[in-house]
């Protein structure tokens, strides 16, 4: 419940800033990191919007590979 709250933290933060300082560009999206986890999203600056596609554990490579998938990288 703990991670649960934490990582939601951080993707309802990105509705008030969509590019926070720790934010990494890419592909066609960005990634933020919280906690153990990684947050894999895209920001539509016409619509004001943010989707967020894809959350993962950070200690492999199992976001890119499935963002790879998608098309998204």
């Amino acid at each position: 419940m703990r991670l649960y709250k934490q990582v939601m933290g951080c993707v309802l933060a990105l509705q008030f800033n969509p590019r926070p300082h720790h934010c990494k560009r890419i592909g066609l999206g960005y990634r933020v990191d919280s906690g153990e986890y990684r947050i894999f999203y895209l920001v539509d600056v016409e619509e004001q919007r943010v989707s967020v596609p894809l959350i993962g554990k950070r200690n492999d490579d199992e976001i890119y590979k499935l963002a790879r998938r998608l098309g998204l990288l």
